[in-house]
């Protein structure tokens, strides 16, 4: 992705020419890198918590506080997956204007995330001592 922005700039400013897929190229990268990056997050359990509930309380607290948290996270993520499966079904015959790829990769991105989600969120659970 940034590759193909900095080869868009450089023609841009230095050959007056542009690369007419760039940027609907360049908007799925950048949606499949974040969401893949939340999925990571998800994994390696480095989202944002809210660790005013997490101080002072015993280690068996903070172990049943961190099972509950996966369990949302599998459950939000399954109806994430839901929908967005729904929405790559709804757009697979949708083009993109310039490219002529599929809408569903836009959606696509959002679907493989939240399948890896409920994966690495079921796997912390199943991990969890408690």
């Amino acid at each position: 992705m940034v590759i193909l922005l900095t080869t868009e700039l450089l023609l841009r400013n230095l050959v007056g020419s542009s690369i007419d897929w760039y940027d609907e190229v360049s908007r799925i990268l950048f949606l499949w890198s974040v969401f893949l990056g939340a999925a990571v997050g998800v994994r390696d359990r480095t989202h944002y918590s809210v660790t005013l509930l997490t101080h002072g309380v015993s280690n068996e607290v903070r172990r049943r506080l961190q099972f509950a948290a996966d369990l949302i996270v599998a459950t939000i993520a399954l109806i994430l997956l839901r929908q967005a499966l729904s929405l790559v079904v709804i757009e697979q015959h949708q083009l993109l204007s310039v490219t002529r790829l599929s809408a569903s990769w836009v959606d696509g991105s959002v679907a493989v995330s939240a399948a890896l989600m409920v994966v690495y969120a079921l796997a912390n659970l199943r991990e969890s001592p408690v």
